[in-house]
């Protein structure tokens, strides 16, 4: 399973994403609360596989809701595509529009989050389908194997510490 890795990509792509918004004057509790749900939503796609991290964030609640889903699809189909990255995103939010002015931001967020997503999948060897043809990127691997927890520690986990580390210092007033 890729979820540190996806995890990895969400906290380094939502990081270089919140710094403009940091730069527009977005509060800074607002920009964090954005890279943590970019963050988490890089592998909310995954709520159609059984094992998959999101079917176990809110214990029997998220259990139920993959299982509902794979009622409907199949692991990276629907839930993996750009239309269910968007999906995703508007449902956010509408469910946070009542709680925040920044629904919009939460949304958004989530889209990118998921689009984050398709991309780690699609260094896999298994790909994702796109237009009925299996998509692949770079020099595929297998998720679980050594080289994707090599890549993991050597490439992804530092980009994602450098990432946030630029935003911490935009957010801090430091102009990059």
């Amino acid at each position: 399973m890729m979820g540190h890795s996806h995890t990895a990509h969400g906290v380094a792509v939502g990081s270089l994403v919140a710094v403009p918004l940091a730069l527009l004057g977005v509060e800074p509790v607002s920009v964090l609360v954005f890279v943590a749900a970019w963050t988490g939503a890089s592998t909310l796609p995954d709520i159609d596989h059984k094992h998959g991290a999101p079917t176990r964030w809110l214990g029997w609640i998220t259990r139920l809701i993959g299982w509902i889903v794979r009622l409907f699809v199949d692991h990276r189909e629907a839930t993996h595509t750009k239309t269910g990255a968007v999906v995703f995103g508007l449902l956010v939010a509408a469910a946070t529009f009542p709680i925040s002015g920044d629904f919009w931001l939460w949304g958004l967020a989530t889209t990118g989050g998921c689009l984050t997503h398709r991309w780690g999948d699609m260094r896999t060897v298994s790909g994702l389908k796109v237009n009925g043809r299996k998509k692949r990127i770079g020099r595929p691997f297998r998720a679980g194997s050594k080289k994707e927890k090599r890549l993991r520690a050597w490439v992804y986990q530092p980009i994602a510490v450098l990432s946030l580390l630029v935003l911490i210092l935009v957010l801090g007033g430091v102009r990059v």
